[in-house]
C-alpha cells in the first residue's frame, strides 16, 4: 500500500523546494573548484542551493559546503531506484526539487548520455547572466512540470516544448551552433521507462564568472 504523507512529513519538503534556487553538482573525484562553490554561496545568501548528500566529499569540499545555503539532498523517500550514479542521482534531485543543476565547466562531458538540448551561445556566461538564467531556468523547469503532469503530452511533445522555450528564454545569449557550451537540457530515464525531467543544466568557470563580479 503506498505510503500516505501526513502533514507534518510533506510540508517541510515543499518549503526545502520552494526556497532552492539549484542542484550545485559536486564531482565524486574530489576534482571540484571550491572557487566555483564559495562563489555561488556567495551570490545564495537568502536561497538554499542542494547537493547530493549520498556523494563522498573531501575534506576540503566539505569545508566548503559549510556555508549557510548549502544543504544535503536525497531524492528519498520520493524516488525508489537503486544503483543510480552522481549524474543520475543529480539529475533526479533537480527534476523532485524543480530546480535547474549548476555545475563547473569540467562536467560538461559528463551529463551528455541524458541530454536532449544543447544550450549553446557566442560567449561564455558572465556572473549577472549566470545567475539570471539559473532564475530562468527555474520558471522552464516549472512550466514543462506543469505541461508533463498533461496525461496527453508526449514525450516528444514535450522535447519541443521546451526546446522553444529556451530560445526564446534565453534570448541573451542563446545561439544555435554557439561556439560555447553554456548548459544542457537533460531527461532520465528511470527503470520504469518513465522519464524524470526536462533538467536544465548550466555550466560556469570560476574564472570567466568571477571576471566581472568583483
Amino acid at each position: 500500500m503506498p505510503h500516505q504523507w501526513t502533514y507534518r512529513e510533506i510540508i517541510p519538503f515543499l518549503a526545502l523546494a520552494k526556497n532552492m534556487r539549484g542542484i550545485i553538482y559536486i564531482e565524486p573525484e574530489g576534482t571540484n573548484d571550491t572557487r566555483f562553490i564559495d562563489l555561488m554561496a556567495r551570490y545564495h545568501r537568502y536561497r538554499m542551493v542542494g547537493y547530493d548528500g549520498k556523494v563522498e566529499l573531501t575534506k576540503d569540499v566539505k569545508k566548503h559546503l559549510k556555508k549557510r545555503c548549502f544543504v544535503p539532498l536525497d531524492t528519498r523517500p520520493f524516488i525508489h531506484f537503486d544503483n543510480l550514479n552522481s549524474i543520475e542521482r543529480a539529475i533526479a534531485m533537480a527534476g523532485l526539487y524543480i530546480a535547474p543543476i549548476i555545475a563547473t565547466c569540467n562536467s560538461t562531458n559528463s551529463f551528455q548520455e541524458h541530454s536532449i538540448f544543447r544550450i549553446t551561445g557566442s560567449k561564455p556566461w558572465d556572473i549577472r547572466e549566470f545567475l539570471r538564467h539559473i532564475r530562468i531556468s527555474e520558471y522552464t523547469m516549472i512550466d514543462s512540470a506543469i505541461d508533463s503532469s498533461h496525461n496527453d503530452v508526449m514525450e516528444e511533445d514535450l522535447r519541443a516544448i521546451i526546446t522553444n522555450d529556451i530560445k526564446k528564454r534565453y534570448w541573451r545569449v542563446f545561439e544555435d551552433g554557439g561556439e560555447h557550451h553554456l548548459g544542457d537540457v537533460c531527461m532520465l530515464k528511470t527503470p520504469t521507462e518513465t522519464y524524470i525531467g526536462p533538467v536544465i543544466v548550466l555550466y560556469g568557470s570560476y574564472d570567466d564568472l568571477k571576471a566581472i563580479s568583483s
